[in-house]
């Protein structure tokens, strides 16, 4: 065997080892994330609120559908009177399962509602 096609053949072995490794750490941590993920408390208590009547006026979201906002109450009086303004580009567009929907509201509500629930500001 001649040096370059053994160095070839380290060269493979390497990189299928480097993609066994890839695909065992994605195996360990999808399950660690999704474990995470699940054991977050749901801090968040706001109500979706979809403006169906903004649809008559051509405000809609690329799938169409009404658009939607959120908002919560400050948790402490120091805070009552400022505003976060925090605006999520295509917040809706999930996954493209969401523009097949035939009723777009009642997924977005149980995406909303299955989802663990988090804020885009700690919760104190």
């Amino acid at each position: 065997m001649d040096s370059s096609s053994s160095s070839s053949s380290q060269q493979q072995q390497q990189q299928q080892s480097m993609m066994m490794m890839m695909m065992i750490s994605c195996f360990l941590c999808v399950p660690l994330v999704l474990f995470t993920l699940l054991q977050l408390p749901n801090t968040v208590s706001s109500k979706l609120h979809i403006l169906e009547s903004a649809k008559a006026e051509g405000a809609v979201c690329l799938d169409g559908s009404a658009p939607a906002y959120e908002w919560e109450v400050a948790k402490d009086d120091a805070n009552r009177r400022n505003w976060v303004v925090y605006l999520q580009g295509a917040g809706w567009c999930l996954n493209s399962t969401l523009y097949q929907a035939p009723d777009k509201t009642t997924l977005l509500r149980a995406v909303v509602v299955g989802l663990p629930a988090a804020s885009v500001l700690p919760a104190t």
